[in-house]
């Protein structure tokens, strides 16, 4: 939804069609948001529902090996089925649910919920990749990483998608100054710095590790803006497609980029 929002703000940039006044109150709404905030109040959420799953869990363990057609059935087979769960669940020690829970709880606050920085306004690479290299550690079975192993693994791509989103608003309010100035000096500054405040309150900076956003004028009076994105690495602004899908960037590789098309 925010890329599709921020599309419509980049054709009118790319084409000249916003007035000032339409670009300061498009930059006013963007600067509203702060996704960070957000990917950290969601995470503690899902660490909420999490430690609800253990709870119920510990009073329905049968639940653990149902299938949603034993859970929801009311055929012969089904009704078997549920009274088999139901006499293994009665077999777990309820410590080892609790443990479950404990580790879900570990791996949220050690390694999700710090991926988001909300006070700076950043992600950390370096924590998705430790929450990453944890779920390796456990791919084997083990009955105290159950819970952890169907209810984790899927946050931490989560967590860059809300980058990935305040990138994008990073990126567009900082284009949204760059026209600010164009339409009252007839070209791009030099540098974002000669932005503020006269154009912007304060330039936004990466998502990636909190430095400056890069930037660079083009010879056709155009300019690249960018984000290290998620390799950390500054690629001078390229994007890198996917081998198999060449229209889709690889989000892993390459720079984060806002460029108009060459005239």
């Amino acid at each position: 939804m925010v890329q599709i929002a921020v599309q419509v703000v980049y054709e009118g940039l790319a084409a000249h069609r916003w007035s000032d006044a339409e670009l300061v109150e498009l930059s006013a709404v963007i600067t509203s948001q702060n996704f960070a905030a957000d990917c950290k109040f969601t995470m503690r959420g899902e660490m909420g529902w999490q430690d609800a799953i253990g709870d119920y869990l510990r009073k329905k363990p049968e639940a653990l090996f149902m299938t949603s057609d034993v859970m929801w059935g009311e055929n012969s087979e089904s009704i078997q089925s549920s009274l088999v769960s139901h006499l293994i669940g009665l077999l777990i020690p309820s410590g080892w649910l609790y443990q479950n829970q404990v580790n879900c709880a570990r791996m949220m606050t050690k390694c999700i919920i710090p991926i988001a920085d909300e006070t700076n306004q950043t992600f950390s690479v370096k924590t998705y990749w430790q929450a990453e290299n944890s779920f390796q550690d456990f791919t084997s079975f083990s009955i105290f990483h159950y819970l952890q192993k169907m209810l984790t693994p899927a946050l931490g791509i989560s967590c860059r998608k809300f980058a990935l989103c305040q990138n994008a608003l990073n990126l567009a309010n900082t284009a949204i100054a760059l026209e600010r100035c164009r339409l009252a000096r007839g070209e791009y500054p030099e540098l974002l710095t000669a932005l503020a405040p006269q154009f912007i309150a304060q330039v936004p900076h990466d998502v990636i590790g909190g430095q400056p956003l890069k930037y660079r004028r083009t010879e056709d009076g155009q300019f690249v803006l960018y984000s290290v994105g998620w390799n950390e690495t500054d690629d001078g602004g390229v994007v890198v497609f996917r081998e198999y899908s060449p229209n889709t960037p690889d989000l892993d590789k390459g720079d984060w980029v806002w460029r108009y098309p060459q005239k």
